[in-house]
């Protein structure tokens, strides 16, 4: 047999590289000192780096406490001193990453630094939907506290023409569909005119413009409570 014609048998470290390589891969791990990060970002803003005070708690337990120096910002108007806690039963770093990572979240949540890192644009999107969200929910809020006083502006209403016919249904040609203190919704000050159409008297057409009145402001109160 011709030996350039014998398959060549590959060996066990070559077999082991190739199944490795068809393989999913696990993404690798990049850890930034936060730490770091703050001192930059204290350093841009003309600020001492923090400082910085690591407790043993005992049992593998850590808690760093730091402190800085802010200017002024829209939490607070004046130059303050601020402190931030990262507890850890990892190590004293990871306590310092999580105390500084907690800084950090503060100073870009009240607008003194931006992180130009891998998420900024994923951030810059994240506060644009937020901001919109906010705005929405005080549109909402507004509407409802509207909605609310509106509603009671209505009934107020609706309760004197109520007031007003009762005293004198017969002369308007009116008739009360139900009492007051029946019903405690829009349907209790049902009003209906009973009189001639079109009316003949003048107190007639005062009867059956309060009774339209009447249903128009019920229609308005159901839709005002359907809303809500």
């Amino acid at each position: 047999m011709n030996p350039d014609l014998v398959p060549a048998i590959a060996s066990p470290n070559t077999l082991r590289s190739i199944d490795d390589d068809l393989l999913p891969k696990v993404p690798a791990v990049v850890v930034v000192d936060r730490r770091e990060i703050l001192c930059e970002a204290l350093g841009k803003l003309n600020r001492p780096s923090p400082h910085e005070q690591i407790d043993d708690l005992g049992h593998g337990n850590f808690l760093c406490t730091l402190m800085l120096e802010l200017p002024p910002h829209k939490s607070c108007t004046q130059v303050s001193t601020k402190r931030f806690s990262g507890f850890s039963t990892l190590s004293a770093a990871d306590s310092v990453n999580k105390a500084s990572d907690d800084a950090l979240t503060y100073l870009e949540s009240n607008g003194l630094i931006t992180i130009n890192d891998f998420n900024s644009s994923a951030k810059r999107k994240l506060l644009c939907a937020k901001t919109f969200a906010d705005l929405f929910e005080d549109k909402i809020n507004v509407l409802q506290s509207n909605s609310e006083r509106y509603k009671v502006l209505c009934e107020d209403v609706h309760a004197q023409i109520y007031d007003a016919c009762a005293g004198a249904s017969d002369c308007l040609s009116v008739r009360l569909n139900s009492t007051r203190s029946q019903i405690p919704d829009a349907n209790r000050f049902a009003i209906t005119y009973v009189g001639p159409v079109p009316p003949e008297t003048a107190l007639q057409k005062t009867g059956a413009m309060l009774a339209s009145a009447s249903g128009q402001l019920h229609d308005v109160l159901l839709a005002i409570s359907k809303g809500t």
